[in-house]
């Protein structure tokens, strides 16, 4: 049974039947399609929406949303059998919205370290919580990881954006997940930004042959960059000159991904204008590579992003 909405979250048709969430907080402005469980946008008051959203992103059902946050679950990347859809079934499939309250009055679990330590949310935030299972997952798609599992997103809309990904084992073996908030962030001109916060770690860079790096500054982005960075809980900072500073902290979540398809990769790819490689870099908590988690029956992790704007980390 679909939960009461607040007066703040009101419902529109959104991809292939499946509903579309706008929330309205005296912080800030989201839209999130259940399809996906997919935040598409978030505009702080006063502010330009922080994410970026493909003008090209049609999404017919079955299709992946290009922009805002897709989740990638249960496995990042492509299959590792080559057996799936790139980024696994999460971002294809319809969830189920189970709550939809005051981020205060929310019965969903906290947000992880971030949560405590920052004293909770405001007392107007709202949260809402969706949830998936293996149930609910296409039969053609849920053969390539064949896998029960509970996987909840609750997403606060305040003054600042908090997704939190909390998955359980329901089944009786260990299972091994990896996971990402594909987070695309809107910015000028991506090759005057820069990303803090990464300097010293190191990475695998997928578009050198899986090449292993470490480089002693911030990362410029100069043409397709596709990087992991293993082994790190340190929040990052994009930051560009005339532009307010995007800060994303996190917690339970080990890698962080720093993607743009630069121009070659982007005329090739149907829902992206050749020149929108410019206008967005995508900043990913996540779960990936020597950082994939191996959960034991009965066993649950939680991964959040904490995304602001202005310096507010």
């Amino acid at each position: 049974m679909t939960p009461p909405l607040p007066a703040t979250v009101r419902r529109e048709p959104g991809i292939g039947g499946a509903d579309l969430l706008i929330v309205e907080t005296p912080g800030s402005t989201a839209r999130i399609h259940t399809y996906g469980a997919h935040v598409v946008s978030w505009v702080p008051r006063g502010a330009a929406d922080v994410l970026w959203l493909s003008p090209l992103a049609d999404s017919p059902p079955g299709a992946a949303i290009r922009g805002g946050i897709p989740l990638c679950f249960p496995w990042f990347g492509p299959h590792p059998t080559g057996g799936g859809a790139a980024h696994g079934f999460a971002r294809v499939s319809v969830w189920r919205l189970v709550e939809a309250a005051s981020a205060a009055a929310s019965a969903s679990a906290p947000d992880g370290d971030l949560g405590a330590a920052d004293g909770g949310h405001a007392a107007d935030d709202v949260a809402l919580t969706l949830e998936l299972t293996e149930q609910d997952v296409d039969p053609t798609l849920a053969t390539a990881w064949p896998h029960p599992f509970t996987a909840r997103l609750r997403v606060v809309v305040g003054r600042r954006l908090t997704l939190s990904l909390t998955v359980t084992n329901t089944g009786d073996h260990p299972i091994t997940v990896s996971e990402a908030l594909h987070t695309y962030l809107a910015v000028g001109d991506v090759r005057r930004a820069e990303v803090r916060g990464l300097e010293g770690t190191v990475h695998v860079d997928a578009a050198d042959g899986g090449a292993r790096r470490t480089l002693p500054g911030p990362v410029a982005i100069e043409g397709e960059t596709d990087r992991v960075y293993l082994g790190t809980t340190a929040p990052v900072h994009v930051v560009e000159p005339g532009r307010p500073t995007v800060s994303v902290a996190k917690s339970g979540s080990g890698s962080t991904v720093v993607w743009n398809p630069g121009p070659e990769r982007a005329a090739a790819m149907r829902d992206l204008p050749d020149d929108a490689w410019t206008s967005m870099l995508c900043v990913e908590t996540a779960n990936a590579l020597d950082d994939a988690l191996r959960l034991a029956p009965g066993e649950t992790h939680t991964m959040t992003t904490r995304i602001s704007a202005a310096g507010e980390a």
